[in-house]
């Protein structure tokens, strides 16, 4: 996909979520702890709480402090049961998310790789593979839905 297509999608797939947030309750998410050791599937947004967790541990983390002074929030953009491809979000002074990156959840093989230079040829990042683990177990309804 080429950048310009990507920055539209990424736009409308903002003033979506945009909308549905003013409409949501405002209260932070966090994960639902399963207590009988009985497998639980995640909410949708108990997965997106996950998936914000597996960035912010990767390797993108540290290559993005060292070249922005802000931080960042995350988009789902595109989920299905082969790959979540993950916008990344910069807000500026007005508080408009501006999309600064791309990056794809590869779940056939457990990898988290950056495809905002280039999609065809990504580049790996080091990442958790126990909190990929736990998205392929408890989020992939949440991602065929």
């Amino acid at each position: 996909m080429n950048k310009i297509l990507k920055i539209f999608i990424g736009l409308i797939t903002l003033l979506i979520l945009q909308a549905c947030n003013e409409k949501s309750n405002s209260d932070k998410i966090t994960l639902s702890k399963n207590t009988l050791g009985q497998k639980k599937e995640y909410t949708c947004e108990e997965c997106i709480v996950l998936i914000d967790n597996l960035v912010k541990k990767s390797s993108y983390d540290s290559y993005f402090k060292s070249n922005y002074k802000s931080s960042y929030s995350i988009l789902v953009n595109e989920a299905t049961k082969e790959k979540i491809t993950i916008q990344i979000l910069l807000t500026d002074n007005e508080h408009n998310n501006i999309p600064i990156g791309w990056l794809e959840l590869d779940l056939q093989n457990d990898k988290l790789r950056n495809i905002t230079n280039d999609d065809e040829n990504p580049e790996d990042l080091q990442s958790d593979a126990s909190l990929i683990n736990q998205f392929k177990d408890q989020c992939m309804q949440c991602c065929t839905d």
